[in-house]
């Protein structure tokens, strides 16, 4: 009965070290690694962001890496998922979005109306009820 138990303790010990040495395959040796993508460097600068950003990421324990728009292309995007990071930051372009975003998950959204359509209702209805002060005719 106690070599079964030692033999299955042993048989879990192996699993949870494999476990740990295939989780990572590609992973590199040493701290995390975290990479911040300023696609915006060139024409947007901001460095104060960047400074920040790597200071919170050194202090959670990271390795940072720094990398430019000028180093920022195709083919650097595609070779990120090689690079091993933990955590990448992508300062980058974004499209302007057309009205506001409900956050709520879209099953919440068909039975209630959306907070944009609160908005309307309430301010219509602060203006059909508001009343100025001082003298009427």
């Amino acid at each position: 009965m106690l070599a079964l138990v030692l033999g299955l303790a042993l048989a879990g010990v192996a699993l949870l070290v494999g476990m740990l040495a295939w989780s990572r395959p590609d992973a590199k040796p040493g701290p995390p690694r975290a990479a911040i993508v300023d696609q915006l460097a060139l024409t947007d600068p901001n460095p104060e962001f960047v400074a920040a950003a790597t200071r919170e990421l050194q202090s959670a324990g990271y390795v940072v890496e720094y990398y430019k728009s000028e180093l920022v292309t195709v083919d650097f995007y595609r070779s990120l998922p090689r690079r091993s990071y933990e955590f990448i930051l992508l300062r980058s372009h974004a499209s302007e979005s057309i009205g506001k975003i409900d956050p709520r998950p879209a099953s919440s959204r068909a039975s209630s109306p959306t907070p944009a359509a609160c908005s309307r209702a309430r301010s219509t209805a602060g203006a059909a009820t508001s009343t100025t002060s001082g003298p009427t005719a």
